[in-house]
């Protein structure tokens, strides 16, 4: 690749005219051949090794893993061939393919086909620049197009977090970070209050004729925050092993999760060799997990939670939960009480024997979206309990941070009795500026992490709750559209007047659809600088040597 990007080395193809896609293909796919014979076969022949010759557990995933990783090694190859075809420097910016594509949690068979997908795309998006003059831009709709594309998306990912950081950096330099110099009322300060402040705060705006009573108990009771800890249960068929279960059946029995049988096999540390599987059923039994479980202390199924008695290698249900309800963290036991959170409800269950099923005791709905959820603190008092749920995790998405304070009485009736806004730490236009710069892009990069199977029930209790932008965020977004097209009309006038490269009548409706990230590629894809450079030295010139 690096010999083809000069403009001399292609006259060694004078006599055999190719065409380009064939000298483009004959080098990518003897390159693609060489690393999976090179990379591939050995993987390969290492899990049918493990597979065979031993009783180690091996499922499907670990044989798609071998082609798999085959896609990645071809993907950075890929990606070393666009740096050094590239016209610019902002060529490295098709990692953004790969990122948006690779980065979620999935299944083997999904990530796979998101693989194929990721060098498919990134092999067209190289063949643009694979060409004798590698700074001459590139010819007809669909090349510009797939040249764009890389350009668009990393710089939309670019530009939010850069705002960021350059707001912290100004804010630290000007009047102190929101993390240093904490303002009350906002969401740092929530972050860093302690509980009874939490608690105090929330009930300044009750209503309720006990808020007087409540307020004077407070200083006595003792509030806890309940330490959230989210579960991300491991997909069956999962790529990775993160989140896989694993640990030991005493002090000489290892515990492997196997993903095909969905049943933990029981290996022998000093022979290695297989002595049984462990499934919801026991130790002999043939039953299987309804999902991979997660070991937190208890062993955590998305509506189930089951306790392990190692002496008698069986498992006892807990909690059980309806088929509309997933658990979303471990349970905390705070004295003879576990409180278990679900995407729907805040559970407290009895749990006066520590190997007896639970008994719920009450319960009450989330009052804000799972996903904006950033603290729980709850309050025991005479005649009941105060819970606080604090929002304001999903800014970026357009809600609107509350704090909301709920009373459960002795009879497990709760009611709302206070609701307080949480100010931001920033201006909503800086922290929702991954929409309003592009609502177009914002979905297109969120539409892998939608169509992937996954379980962040977190995401997707912001997708189901579908928040309200305000007026201003809106009229910002059509700001930025407006000015894309509007800049990009006054670009490609510039290109005609200046005799640059010609700009096709397509990037007005891109940059009216897509914003000023589009704008931005079009200004890193057609530079005008260099063209007057080059248009003023060749009129310059003397008439005789014209």
């Amino acid at each position: 690749m690096a010999s083809y990007r000069q403009p001399g080395r292609w006259l060694w193809l004078m006599h055999r005219p190719l065409p380009r896609s064939a000298i483009f293909a004959s080098l990518s796919l003897a390159s693609a051949a060489l690393t999976a014979l090179v990379i591939g076969v050995p993987l390969l022949l290492l899990v049918l090794g493990t597979d065979h010759f031993s009783d180690r557990p091996v499922d499907l995933r670990h044989y798609l893993l071998a082609p798999f990783v085959v896609m990645v090694v071809i993907i950075g190859w890929l990606t070393g061939a666009a740096l050094m075809l590239g016209a610019h420097r902002f060529t490295v910016l098709i990692l953004a393919l790969p990122y948006l594509l690779l980065s979620d949690e999935s299944t083997a068979a999904a990530m796979l086909a998101a693989g194929t997908g990721c060098v498919l795309l990134m092999a067209a998006v190289v063949y643009t620049s694979f060409k004798p003059d590698r700074n001459t831009p590139p010819v007809g709709g669909t090349a510009t197009a797939l040249a764009a594309l890389p350009l668009v998306l990393g710089l939309y990912l670019l530009a939010p977090p850069g705002a960021q950081l350059l707001a912290e950096l100004g804010a630290s330099t000007v009047r102190g970070n929101p993390y240093l110099v904490v303002t009350p009322g906002t969401d740092a300060a929530m972050r860093l209050a302690s509980s009874r402040s939490v608690m105090q705060d929330g009930l300044r705006g009750a209503t309720d004729a006990r808020a007087d009573r409540w307020r004077r108990e407070l200083p006595q009771a003792t509030p806890q925050k309940l330490a959230q800890l989210p579960v991300r249960l491991a997909l069956r068929q999962q790529l990775s092993n993160q989140n896989t279960p694993g640990g030991k059946l005493g002090p000489a029995q290892l515990l492997t999760f196997s993903h095909d049988t969905m049943r933990f096999a029981v290996t022998d540390l000093q022979t290695g060799a297989a002595t049984g599987s462990l499934g919801p059923d026991g130790l002999h039994g043939g039953g299987q997990f309804a999902a991979v479980p997660a070991l937190q202390n208890k062993v955590l199924l998305p509506h189930q939670l089951l306790h392990f008695d190692s002496k008698s290698t069986t498992f006892l249900t807990l909690a059980t939960l309806p088929a509309d309800e997933w658990i979303v963290a471990r349970p905390v036991d705070i004295g003879y009480t576990a409180m278990l959170l679900t995407n729907r409800r805040l559970i407290a269950d009895a749990t006066s024997l520590p190997e007896a099923p639970y008994r719920e005791g009450y319960s009450t709905p989330l009052p804000l979206p799972l996903g904006d959820l950033t603290r729980i603190d709850m309050a025991w008092l005479s005649d009941g309990v105060l819970v606080s749920f604090t929002g304001g995790r999903a800014r970026a998405a357009g809600v609107t941070g509350r704090q909301i304070v709920v009373f459960i009485d002795a009879a497990g009736k709760s009611t709302p009795v206070a609701t307080r806004a949480i100010a931001p730490d920033y201006p909503p236009l800086l922290q929702q500026a991954g929409w309003w710069l592009s609502p177009v892009l914002d979905g297109v990069t969120a539409l892998p992490a939608r169509i992937l199977p996954n379980n962040n029930l977190y995401a997707a209790s912001l997708r189901t709750e579908m928040p309200q932008r305000s007026p201003g965020i809106w009229a910002a977004a059509l700001v930025s559209n407006l000015l894309s097209a509007a800049g990009a009309w006054w670009w490609r006038r510039r290109a005609l007047r200046h005799a640059g490269p010609p700009i096709g009548a397509g990037w007005l409706v891109a940059g009216l659809v897509l914003g000023l990230p589009c704008l931005a590629a079009l200004l890193v894809m057609y530079p005008q600088r260099a063209t007057r450079r080059v248009h003023s030295a060749v009129a310059a010139r003397p008439a005789t040597a014209l």
